[in-house]
């Protein structure tokens, strides 16, 4: 009798992102209001606060992992960004997930989950009362100036980000399935992929404009270990 596919054991990693440099995650262009600020963030519809999407911290993950893990090809362009394979052991392809045309059934589901990251109740305070001082609500307008090299006019523009020292509670759900090794596999990419994805999400930078010091990051998590067999 042939044996299913069974989810075992769920880890999940909570806690907080550090802004440590201001941090831009950029909303469209189409949602500024007239002699609004050049650069918006993206923010909460509800409550107006910014906020991090989980697609940009799954997103840079997955890229970070990829150029560390040899994954991605110097031939690749625009439509073809991401690694894609039909290996059934494919370390990216199993954790973050794959396209609709590359889905296996023997692989699995997409391991991880990775959920937007509110503003902490400390931070949304301190932001309100910065606010309050200062007159923009939750953020800071940084202004440069754009500057041609080869000559030419300067270009002033204003771009809004969150300031240094804001924290977001953020969360992560990785699940282990077993495929007939117990798991073992999904266990190991749990540590080899995941945890060193936010290692290395620390060492380079979230959201835009990093080359020019925007979005360095500190993130601090606990991990809990949901074993399934002996919770059922």
């Amino acid at each position: 009798m042939e044996v299913g596919m069974r989810l075992v054991k769920i880890y999940k990693i909570s806690g907080t992102i550090t802004a440590k440099s201001g941090l831009r995650i950029g909303a469209e262009r189409g949602e500024v209001a007239i002699g609004g600020i050049d650069n918006p963030v993206i923010r909460n519809p509800l409550t107006d606060e910014p906020y991090i999407p989980g697609s940009s911290i799954k997103g840079k993950m997955r890229s970070l992992m990829e150029w560390a893990l040899g994954k991605v090809s110097a031939k690749q362009d625009k439509s073809n960004s991401a690694h894609q394979c039909d290996k059934v052991d494919c370390e990216i392809c199993r954790v973050f997930g794959s396209a609709a045309n590359q889905q296996l059934p023997e692989r699995g589901p997409t391991r991880l989950i990775v959920r937007d990251a509110y503003l902490t109740e400390a931070s949304r305070e301190a932001l309100v009362r910065m606010g309050q001082e200062k007159g923009q609500l939750y953020t800071e307008a940084k202004q440069e100036v754009f500057i041609p090299r080869l000559g030419g006019d300067a270009n002033p523009r204003t771009t809004e980000r969150v300031p240094a020292g804001a924290e977001f509670d953020f969360e992560l759900v990785y699940k282990v399935y077993d495929l007939g090794d117990g798991g073992s596999l999904d266990e190991r990419y749990f540590d080899e992929v995941v945890k060193r994805g936010l290692e290395l999400l620390e060492l380079d930078a979230l959201g835009g404009h990093t080359s020019r010091g925007y979005g360095k990051v500190a993130i601090d998590y606990k991990v809990e270990e949901i074993d399934l067999a002996s919770a059922g």
